[in-house]
Formats: C-alpha cells, structure tokens, sequence
C-alpha cells in the first residue's frame, strides 16, 4: 500500500472511532446522566453547540457558518500542508487533525452540534467535556508544534556561529 493511501486509511481510522464512538454513546447512555469508569474519569453524555469546549454556546445561528469555514478552511490548509515535504511527526499531526475536524464538521453539519461524552475531573472540578475528535485535534496540534521546534532545532539557519575573539 502507497504512503498516500495508507495515510488516507489511517484519517478514516481516526475518523471512524470518532463516530463509532459518539454514536454508539448516544443510543447506549442518557444525556446528562455520569456514568463512573474511575474517580477521575466518566463518560456524560452532552451536546456541545459551541466551539471548542462550548466556547459562543450562547450565541446565534452565525456560528454554524463561522464553524464550517473555519473547519473547511483547515481542511484546505492541510490538504496543501500535505503536498509539501514533511517529517513523521507533520504526517502524523496531518493525519490526526484531518481524522478530528471531519469527525467534528460531520456532527455539525448533520445534527447542528457535537457529540461530547469524555469527563475528566477531579473531585468537582471538571475540565470541559469531550470527544476522540478533539483529541485527535489536541494531538495533532501537539505534534505540529514538536515538529515546528524540531525542524527549526535541525535547521542550518537556526544555528548561530560563533567567531574566535
């Protein structure tokens, strides 16, 4: 299998435990209702119609179109990111954000809002709730940055020489 279509794979991979995920909680739990898997982590099921840990929630029907040009503009990005040479680390960062914001762009577009379910908390302190996609997302941002600094770490340019006084 070709590099492109094992990467093509790997965002259907990571796109497909996103929805799997999401939709498998949706019939299984009740919304709003915590179901304990540690004493620090619960699945609770939420819609979130906001951005990014339900950041403009409150806000009007503006949003949809602000999310998804937003979403598709990053999808473009990547796409040309992709076509540029890159590490392992780009690849792998590529591959996790495009598998996150199609998971997250899916939910918007066909139900209006995402599907979160992930809550890690400690005692009540709890951070915002939610889904493989934003992890996926969190991840490849990760990854991009480690790339950024590495490249730059390797670079020649990066390097200052210094004279003999």
């Amino acid at each position: 299998m070709n590099n492109r279509l094992s990467h093509l794979w790997l965002i259907c991979v990571a796109l497909g435990i996103d929805q799997l995920t999401k939709h498998g909680l949706t019939s299984a739990l009740s919304m709003h209702t915590p179901v304990p898997l540690t004493s620090w982590l619960q699945l609770y099921l939420t819609h979130n119609s906001g951005a990014a840990f339900s950041l403009l929630s409150q806000q009007g029907s503006w949003k949809f179109l602000v999310f998804f040009i937003t979403a598709f503009g990053m999808l473009i990005f990547l796409g040309y990111e992709y076509t540029k040479p890159k590490s392992f680390l780009k690849t792998t960062a590529i591959i996790l954000l495009s598998g996150g914001v199609i998971g997250n762009l899916i939910d918007r577009i066909s139900l209006g809002y995402v599907i979160d379910f992930i809550d890690i908390h400690y005692h009540n302190i709890h951070f915002p709730i939610f889904n493989f996609a934003d992890i996926w997302i969190s991840l490849g941002c990760l990854l991009w940055v480690m790339d950024m600094y590495s490249t730059t770490a390797q670079s020649p340019s990066s390097k200052t020489i210094s004279k003999p006084l």
